[in-house]
């Protein structure tokens, strides 16, 4: 009785055993199923050539990769044009289905709270969103690890997104680049209208004084530079005419020389 009792419970034991094995291979292989492959470009600034930020895009949609972009937070000259140029790249990548995520800020002092970095991330994505742009996370690379221990506290305002150099990597043969891969589950599509900003050619830079001084300075340095080279060119030519005459001289010299002998 005892061993048909025991027998019951091992077999009741293995079948519970199979089920809950079975259930949780299905969850793991409609996870890996829904997990997508994603190369990073990571620390996007604005100011850079929105012209070499477009070909390595084009290339990498080109070559059936997703794409996420993390773009830096800029904190100033957000109404100059090249912010609108960079925009409106930005743009295009989404609506051609890239991810786009603010990177985390570069910190500049020793003592920073969670709080103020939650304050400057949405500041960014307010300033974003003015330029049709739809931050989708926050992005950490590997410079970035101090800062782990803000992790939770942001991830309870925008999911964040961790990259480190020992994450495998994807090598473009015609960009000649790596871009870090990422596999995440968390960013599915969404469509977005591309609508191209207009770029203002008369745009006033509104340049400070140190600015402009720093330019009056630029365009001096030029005209000195010309001067000086137009001086030396002068100074040379003088010299070997100087030389010339003298060798003249020299020789006519010797030549009377010769005749009184």
């Amino acid at each position: 009785m005892k061993l048909s009792m025991m027998y019951k419970a091992a077999v009741l034991f293995v079948l519970c055993f199979i089920t809950v094995f079975s259930m949780t291979k299905v969850s793991f292989a409609e996870e890996k199923e829904n997990m997508q492959e994603f190369a990073v470009m990571e620390k996007v600034y604005a100011f850079a050539s929105p012209v070499n930020l477009l070909e390595s895009i084009d290339v990498l949609l080109e070559n059936k990769k997703q794409v996420i972009i993390g773009i830096m937070p800029i904190y100033e000259n957000t109404d100059y044009p090249a912010m609108a140029e960079f925009t409106n790249v930005i743009c295009y990548a989404q609506s051609k289905g890239c991810r786009i995520l603010l990177h985390f800020p570069i910190i500049q002092k020793n003592d920073v709270s969670s709080e103020e970095v939650i304050d400057i991330i949405n500041s960014q994505i307010s300033m974003y969103e003015g330029f049709g742009i739809n931050i989708r996370g926050v992005l950490m690379g590997e410079d970035d690890k101090r800062y782990s221990y803000m992790e939770n506290d942001i991830n309870n305002y925008l999911p964040v997104f961790k990259v480190s150099a020992d994450d495998l990597e994807y090598y473009d043969k015609e960009l000649k680049k790596s871009f870090t891969i990422l596999n995440t589950s968390n960013l599915p599509e969404v469509f977005y209208n591309y609508t191209q900003r207009d770029i203002p050619e008369d745009f006033d830079f509104k340049r400070d004084a140190l600015s402009r001084a720093k330019v009056s300075l630029e365009s001096q340095n030029r005209v000195l530079m010309v001067v000086v080279t137009v001086g030396i060119t002068a100074f040379l030519v003088m010299i070997l005419l100087a030389r010339r005459q003298m060798r003249k001289y020299f020789f006519n010299e010797e030549d009377g020389k010769d005749e009184r002998y």
